[in-house]
C-alpha cells in the first residue's frame, strides 16, 4: 500500500501494486476496492467527497511482476502518467488528466482549495525568479523579493 490517509472515518490507500484506491474498515480490516487508475499510483489527498490520485508510468517500460500490468491489459487500456478526480461514493472517475513528455512520475497529489487558475513554471523558466512572492516580515516585502 502507498499513501496511507484517514478521511470520512476510514484508512485509505493506494494498492500501487494492483492500481487500485483502496477503503479500509478501521473495525474489521476489510478492503474495498473503490475504483481502478492505469498506472503506478503513488499520491493521494481528499478534498470533500472526492479523492485525488496521481499515476505514474513504468520505469523500465512494464509493470513487471506486478498485477497491474495485468488489470490495465484486461481493461485494453495503457499505462498513464496522470491525475484523477474519484468520487469516493460511488469510484466514478470524473476529471482525469494525462501528462506525457518528460513528465513519466508523479511522487504526489495534493488540492489547492479557492485556487482557479492554478499553473506550473519550469525550474528552468526565466518566470521562476519572478512568479514566487513570499508574504511575512521574515523574508522582506514582496517587492523586495521580486526585484532581487
Amino acid at each position: 500500500p502507498h499513501s496511507p490517509r484517514l478521511n470520512a472515518g476510514a484508512l485509505w490507500v493506494l494498492d500501487s501494486g494492483r492500481g487500485d484506491l483502496v477503503r479500509v474498515d478501521p473495525q474489521s480490516g476489510k478492503r474495498e476496492k473503490v475504483a481502478f487508475c492505469p498506472g503506478f499510483a503513488r499520491g493521494l489527498s481528499f478534498w470533500r467527497g472526492y479523492a485525488l490520485v496521481a499515476t505514474s508510468l513504468p520505469r523500465d517500460g512494464a509493470f513487471k511482476g506486478l498485477e497491474l500490468e495485468n488489470n490495465i491489459k484486461a481493461r485494453d487500456g495503457e499505462p498513464r502518467c496522470g491525475a484523477y478526480i474519484i468520487d469516493t461514493r460511488n469510484g466514478d472517475i470524473l476529471h482525469w488528466i494525462r501528462f506525457e513528455g518528460a513528465v513519466r512520475e508523479l511522487f504526489d497529489a495534493a488540492w489547492i482549495p479557492g485556487v482557479r487558475a492554478p499553473m506550473c513554471v519550469g525550474l528552468g523558466n526565466p518566470e521562476m525568479r519572478t512568479l514566487i512572492t513570499f508574504d511575512g516580515e521574515a523574508s522582506g516585502s514582496k517587492a523586495e523579493i521580486a526585484a532581487s
